[in-house]
């Protein structure tokens, strides 16, 4: 997705290792039509709306400030300095997606 490609592009790379756990409808739908666990997040992010990228001293007042304005927000990874993207994934099918 964009996000990869974003990261790529600055010759960086990603561990989504805590992502959100994907809508119980969601896991139905992987079901019902038995879309692999690559296809579902590649498609459907399995229900993440967004990521943010901050510096990790920033972490915490941005956190803070996402919080105070009623948004869900959490840490779902780190990016990492090889241009790859590593994918703990919580769907039906749960495991770790290398690209």
């Amino acid at each position: 997705g964009n996000f990869s490609r974003i990261l790529r592009h600055n010759g960086l790379g990603c561990c989504i290792d805590k992502p959100y756990a994907p809508h119980d409808f969601m896991l139905k739908l992987q079901e019902l039509g038995c879309v692999s666990e690559v296809d579902a997040y590649r498609y459907w992010n399995m229900g993440t709306g967004m990521l943010l990228v901050a510096h990790p001293n920033r972490v915490p007042e941005v956190l803070s400030f996402l919080h105070k304005k009623g948004l869900e927000a959490k840490i779902c990874g780190t990016v990492v300095k090889e241009p790859s993207m590593t994918l703990h994934s919580r769907g039906l099918y749960a495991q770790r997606i290398q690209q």
